[in-house]
């Protein structure tokens, strides 16, 4: 996570539309979102992750983190599940990025992001 996107996020400016990023484009991004956010629902068995707002905004149950682009819905998921139940990947938490990474130290896994290079590569467990 930039230095930027991360002191926005502690500034609570995150679902702030971003200065480039037209209505529509807003609007797109946005379904992409709710639609990742319905098939992960879909899914689980248990609680669903994530909150579908009648406005279309999305937030994750577990703590009502807004949901900023589509790639975070998947990396939401596995992220927690990462948490709850290690799979075997061999990867190591760093509390202060918030992020999971593989034994050669490269990132594979955060809340936002996944990176399969860093998941299932030369490096990972």
């Amino acid at each position: 996570m930039s230095l930027e996107r991360r002191l926005r996020k502690l500034a609570g400016e995150s679902e702030t539309v971003s200065p480039t990023e037209s209505a529509a484009e807003r609007e797109k991004r946005l379904a992409m979102i709710r639609e990742g956010a319905e098939q992960q629902n879909e899914k689980h068995f248990r609680e669903p992750p994530f909150v579908i707002a009648e406005d279309g905004r999305v937030t994750c149950s577990r703590d009502g983190r807004p949901v900023m682009a589509s790639p975070a819905t998947i990396a939401e998921v596995w992220f927690w599940e990462e948490m709850e139940a290690p799979t075997g990947l061999g990867l190591v938490y760093d509390e202060e990025t918030e992020a999971f990474y593989n034994r050669a130290g490269e990132f594979a896994l955060s809340r936002d992001f996944a990176d399969l290079r860093g998941l299932m590569g030369p490096n990972s467990g």
